[in-house]
């Protein structure tokens, strides 16, 4: 006993920041157990967060980004074919006669807007066509989705576009229904479906960025899409 009161005696100070050093060690232990416990889902949370990247390269979320569901038809198919046949009429001829074999009725055909077609337009080209899956009027009805280039006179670039149609099943095989004034509510069916959004954003953003930069081009394509308004006078 009097060799350990003597070793606290000479070491006196050094024993007192020794204790003081646990103490605060102890502390730091207990202090980070009950950070832990109160925080589990901050910690689980750095540990799955899955980020994706978008079509800009902007990391999304990728349990929330939506995913395009709907496959392209095979570019040889023949809806594919008929719809590609049914454009190149329809935009390019300029003639209500060529556009007829591939539609249901030419009742309310705009041939002012055909011949805007023609003299704007010179060619249309990669076709992608989806059969959507939305139940919409009836078993002789599909719904497809197409996106497609448009190349305009004197400009080389390919602007993208994206339309809405319907298709009826005949005597003599699948035309392209003539939308009526009715058939605008089952087209807003489709507008607001996630897999038509997706596709509708892609266009437009790919649109944008040629249009913002080639002020011609844009003024030109404008033109185009508004022939009666008072720039074109």
């Amino acid at each position: 006993m009097n060799f350990i009161r003597e070793l606290y005696e000479n070491n006196k100070k050094q024993f007192h920041i020794g204790i003081l050093l646990l103490i605060l060690l102890i502390l730091l232990i207990v202090i980070h157990t009950m950070t832990k416990k109160d925080n589990p889902e901050k910690e689980n949370n750095t540990t799955r967060t899955e980020t994706t990247a978008d079509s800009s390269g902007t990391e999304v979320d990728s349990e929330t980004a939506p995913v395009l569901t709907w496959t392209p038809d095979s570019g040889d198919s023949e809806l594919t074919s008929l719809i590609s046949a049914f454009y190149n009429a329809y935009v390019i001829s300029g003639d209500i006669n060529q556009v007829s074999p591939y539609i249901d009725s030419t009742t309310g055909i705009n041939e002012n807007r055909l011949a805007i077609n023609k003299k704007y337009i010179e060619r249309v080209s990669d076709f992608v066509c989806y059969q959507t899956d939305l139940d919409i009027i009836d078993e002789n009805y599909l719904v497809m989705v197409v996106t497609y280039k448009v190349k305009l006179y004197n400009y080389k670039e390919l602007l993208p576009s994206i339309d809405i149609l319907f298709l009826v099943n005949g005597e003599t095989g699948y035309r392209i229904h003539n939308l009526t004034v009715d058939d605008q509510f089952d087209k807003q069916k489709i507008t607001n479906d996630t897999n038509f959004q997706i596709l509708s954003a892609q266009v437009s953003d790919e649109l944008n960025t040629l249009l913002s930069t080639n002020p011609d081009l844009n003024q030109v394509y404008n033109l185009y899409l508004n022939p009666d308004s008072s720039a074109q006078q």
